[in-house]
């Protein structure tokens, strides 16, 4: 086996670690595939795993967790709760149309 059982456990070690490069390498060589290949994987599967977080996130909202990941117009915004609630009040902050029962 070409990955050792701390990258088994701790597939972040493949991103952030500074001898990321020849970890991909060496996993890429026992696989028999290229390191492009396995770059292409990894970029899959933080893909997979950003994805899988939103819906699990999304669930909870009422809203389809399918459509909020792919980004369907109308889905729920997903995010953090306390950003969307403070972008909502710098929206609402804005300057006030003069519009009305006849304002000017």
């Amino acid at each position: 086996q070409s990955m050792t059982k701390k990258e088994r456990s701790n597939p972040a070690l493949l991103i952030s670690d500074k001898t990321s490069t020849s970890r991909l390498q060496r996993i890429a060589k026992g696989s028999g595939n290229t390191l492009a290949d396995a770059q292409a994987f990894l970029s899959e599967f933080q893909q997979m795993r950003t994805m899988m977080s939103r819906m699990s996130k999304g669930a909870g909202l009422g809203g389809d967790p399918m459509a909020a990941a792919a980004g369907a117009p109308g889905a729920q915004p997903m995010g953090n709760r306390a950003q969307r609630r403070s972008s909502k009040k710098k929206k609402a902050k804005g300057p006030k149309s003069a519009g009305g029962f006849g304002k000017k």
